[in-house]
């Protein structure tokens, strides 16, 4: 059986979940590892090579990996270390499964506030998307623990120098 570990880029935790994943997996398995190390212009030929080569499963390690093949193999897809796997519409697929990086913004500001105990307030700069579904509804939670949550909405790259500056001011 083959099995096809694709790697976003060269980040020591992205390793480590390889050498772990191989190293728990029982059995007579071939394992093909490809790292992007970030660079995307080979993102469009994997999911033909994953075709042609009859890969039993693509284990899919960062956002980048994940992009490559998903919606384009039937081959089963598991992946770990993607911030935002909603955005790639995984539930429409079957043969794809994983585990999120996502935190949840009070755990993130909690440890915040152990590091930083005068914090007070947090700039966020982010898009109104964003904000919506991962921030809005920890602005209470954030009050009640002293923070004040400054969202600076950008729609764009161009703009995020701006709302930076904007940010830097407060």
């Amino acid at each position: 059986k083959y099995i096809l570990i694709l790697i976003s880029d060269e980040i020591p935790s992205f390793n480590d979940v390889k050498n772990e994943f191989i190293n728990s997996v029982q059995g007579d398995y071939n394992y093909f590892v490809v790292n992007f190390k970030g660079d995307r212009k080979y993102l469009g030929e994997v999911a033909s090579a994953v075709l042609s080569k009859k890969v039993d499963l693509v284990v899919t390690i960062g956002s980048m990996a994940l992009e490559a093949v998903v919606g384009k193999v039937n081959a089963p897809i598991v992946f770990s270390m993607v911030i935002d796997y909603k955005k790639f519409g995984i539930d429409k697929y079957k043969n794809v499964a994983g585990v999120s990086v996502v935190l949840p913004p009070e755990s993130v500001f909690y440890n915040l506030k152990a590091l930083i105990p005068n914090v007070s307030k947090v700039g966020v700069i982010c898009s109104e998307k964003y904000y919506k579904e991962f921030l809005e509804g920890d602005v209470a939670t954030l009050r009640a623990i002293g923070i004040e949550l400054k969202q600076y909405i950008v729609s764009s790259p161009s703009e995020f120098k701006k709302a930076f500056y904007s940010a830097s001011k407060e």
